[in-house]
C-alpha cells in the first residue's frame, strides 16, 4: 500500500513546521510500565478480595496509591459492564460486552479466559492500541476481571506482539484465515509500517501484507544487499528450539537496517508447519526523512523533472530508505511519482478524501505553500500515526511538492506534534470550537494517553484533554508529588518561546511540553482583548 493509499483511509492532521529530533533519550521503558501493571493487577486483586466492591472502587479511583503514571486499575463483570477504569469516569457503567480485542476476539471473554491465571490481552482504546494485564476474581457468585493497562511506544514490542498476535490467531482460528487477513492492506495485522509476512518451510511464501505479488513464490534462495540468504536464516532460526527470534538484516530499500521478529507455528487444520514475519527500521526517523526529502529536491534541482522523475518513482532506487518513500505532485494534485505504487502516476487526486471527509492531496499542497521551506503533517492511518514531511520545489519546468512520509514511534514526537497541531488549530479557529474539539474523542487530538490541556496564563484549567471535571480548576496551586509549585514554572516556560518540563506525579515521571497562544478578540465597544493561554501535552516515563 503506498501512501496516497493510506491516506484515503487516513485522518490528517496538520502540523507547524519541527525541527528534527530523534526522542531517543525520552523511550517510555516498556518493561517497567509492563510491571507496573503485574503489580497494580496483583495488588488490586488482594484489596478487593478483603474489601467490598464500592471500597475497592472508591479506593481505585480516588487513591493516588493506585495510579503508576497513566496507569490505573479497572474492574468489568462478565457480562461486559465497567465498574471503573482507572480515571476515566466518563466509561463506568457503559457495556462492553461487544468489544473485540486486536485480532477480533470477544473483549470480555478473551480476558476472562487469560486472566484466570493472569496474563495479557490487547485492544483498541482511545484511538490507540491498549495493553493490560488481567486476572479474574468472584464475588458473590459472579466472575470479574480486574487489571490495568498502558499504551505501548516502542516499536520493537509492538512488531513482536503483532507476530505474537497473528500466532495465537492462527491456533484459535486457521492458517488460512491468519493469511487471508495478513494480506488485507487495511486488516488487523498491519500497524503503520509494520505489516507481516509467512513462508513455508520450503520458502514458499503464503502472505504478504506488503507485497501480495510474492504469494506463491519460492524465495528461499533471496539475498540481501549485505549477502545473507534472508529466508534460509529466517527458517534456520524458527527450527531452533525455541522456535522464535530476533533476525536482523540489510533491506532492499536504501541498505536500511531492519529488525524482524520471527515465530514458527502450526496450522491446526493441516498440521503444515509455517513462519511468520514482522519487521522494523531503528534507523528510520524524523531526520531520515527530511534528510531524503532534500536529497530528492537537491536532485529535481540539478537534473529537472524529465530525468528526475523516474527516478524517484523507482522502488528500490536512490531516493528509498527502509520505510520511506518519495512523492511528488503537481500543484494541481496530479501524482508525478511514487516509489511505493507507479500505478498512481498521473491521476489527478486533488478531491481524495479520507475516511472521515477530510482531503488529502489538497491539504499536502496547501501546507506546502503555506511553508515552501519544509513542514510536517500528521495522519492517523493503518492502525498508527504517520508524520509527512514536504517541500515546494521550484525550478524552470514548473512547482513541486515533494514528500516522504514515517511512523514515529515514541511519545516524545507524538505529545510535540500534538501541542503544534493544537496552537495551529486554536490560532485559526475561535476558541470555543477548538476547545471543543480538544475535549472530544476525535483522533486528531486524543492518541491513548495522550491529550491537550489548556490553561489561562492566569492558572485556571480549560481543557485537559476528556477530563470535564477538571475545567475551571485553579491550577496555580497545581503541585508534584514531592509538594513542589509547578503550575508557574509550566506558564513561565510556555509564555518564555515553549519548551519541555519534567516532575514527578502519580508516582512515575511526567514529561509535558507546552506553547503559548495569544488571541485577540474584538469587544462589542470596538476595543481588542487579549487573551493568553497555555497549550500542552504530555506523556508517563
Amino acid at each position: 500500500m503506498n501512501f496516497l493509499q493510506k491516506f484515503l483511509i487516513a485522518g490528517c492532521l496538520f502540523v507547524a513546521p519541527l525541527a528534527g529530533v530523534s526522542g531517543k533519550d525520552y523511550e517510555v521503558d516498556i518493561q517497567k510500565k509492563l510491571q507496573d501493571c503485574r503489580d497494580l493487577a496483583g495488588q488490586g486483586l488482594k484489596y478487593v478480595e478483603s474489601h467490598s466492591l464500592e471500597e475497592s472502587c472508591h479506593a481505585f479511583l480516588h487513591d493516588t496509591k493506585w495510579r503508576r503514571g497513566e496507569i490505573g486499575v479497572f474492574i468489568f463483570d462478565e457480562g461486559g459492564i465497567c465498574y471503573i477504569f482507572g480515571q476515566e469516569t466518563s466509561v463506568i457503567w457503559k457495556d462492553f460486552q461487544h468489544k473485540e480485542t486486536i485480532i477480533e476476539d470477544d473483549f470480555i471473554a478473551e480476558m476472562i479466559k487469560v486472566g484466570k491465571a493472569g496474563g495479557l490481552v490487547d485492544y483498541k482504546w482511545d484511538n490507540a492500541h491498549m495493553q493490560s494485564f488481567v486476572r479474574t476474581f468472584k464475588k458473590d457468585g459472579k466472575t470479574y476481571i480486574i487489571g490495568a493497562g498502558f499504551f505501548p511506544s516502542s516499536a520493537e514490542y509492538r512488531t513482536q506482539k503483532l507476530v505474537e498476535g497473528a500466532v495465537h490467531y492462527a491456533a484459535t482460528h486457521s492458517a488460512k484465515q491468519l493469511f487471508e487477513n495478513i494480506n488485507n492492506p487495511l486488516g488487523i495485522f498491519i500497524q503503520g509500517d509494520i505489516y507481516l509476512y509467512v513462508y513455508d518451510m520450503a520458502g514458499n511464501v503464503a502472505a504478504h501484507g506488503e507485497s501480495p505479488e510474492l504469494i506463491n513464490q519460492n524465495v528461499m534462495d533471496q539475498m540481501t544487499v549485505d549477502g545473507q540468504y534472508r529466508t534460509r536464516d529466517i527458517i534456520n532460526l524458527a527450527n531452533q528450539k525455541a522456535g522464535k527470534g530476533w533476525y536482523t538484516y540489510a533491506s532492499r530499500q536504501g541498505g536500511a537496517e531492519k529488525r524482524s521478529y520471527v515465530e514458527q507455528f502450526t496450522d491446526p487444520k493441516t498440521g503444515k508447519k509455517y513462519v511468520v514475519v514482522g519487521g522494523y527500521y531503528p534507523t528510520v526517523d524524523d531526520a531520515s526523512v527530511q534528510a531524503l526529502v532534500k536529497k530528492a529536491g537537491n536532485y529535481l534541482r540539478a537534473n529537472g523533472a524529465e530525468r528526475s522523475l523516474p527516478e524517484f518513482t523507482k522502488k528500490t532506487g536512490d531516493f528509498t530508505f527502509g520505510s520511506i518513500n518519495i512523492f511528488v505532485y503537481k500543484p494541481d494534485g496530479t501524482m508525478l511519482a511514487d516509489s511505493d505504487n507507479p500505478a498512481f502516476v498521473g491521476l489527478n487526486l486533488i478531491n481524495s478524501r479520507d475516511a472521515e471527509g477530510k482531503y488529502i492531496t489538497r491539504s499536502v499542497l496547501e501546507h506546502a505553500e503555506k511553508y515552501p521551506n519544509g513542514g510536517w503533517l500528521g495522519f492517523s492511518l493503518r492502525g498508527s500515526y504517520a508524520m509527512v514531511y514536504v517541500e515546494k520545489v521550484s525550478v524552470p519546468d514548473g512547482d513541486f511538492i515533494i514528500g516522504a512520509s514515517y511512523y514515529p514511534s515514541n511519545k516524545y514526537i507524538h505529545v510535540r506534534f500534538m501541542v503544534d497541531k493544537a496552537t495551529q488549530f486554536l490560532n485559526t479557529h475561535e476558541k470555543e470550537e477548538a476547545f471543543g474539539l480538544f475535549t472530544s474523542t476525535d483522533p486528531d487530538f486524543l492518541r491513548g494517553d495522550i491529550s491537550v490541556f489548556v490553561y489561562r496564563d492566569t492558572g485556571y484549567v480549560w481543557v485537559d484533554g476528556q477530563k470535564r471535571g477538571h475545567v475551571w480548576q485553579d491550577n496555580k496551586d497545581f503541585k508534584d508529588d514531592k509538594g513542589k509549585l509547578i503550575s508557574d514554572k509550566i506558564i513561565a516556560i510556555a509564555t518564555s518561546g515553549g519548551g519541555w518540563f519534567e516532575f514527578n506525579k502519580n508516582n512515575a515521571v511526567r514529561r509535558v511540553y507546552v506553547k503559548q497562544v495569544v488571541k485577540e478578540v474584538d469587544t462589542k465597544d470596538q476595543k481588542v482583548q487579549v487573551e493568553t493561554f497555555i497549550v500542552g501535552s504530555g506523556y508517563y516515563m
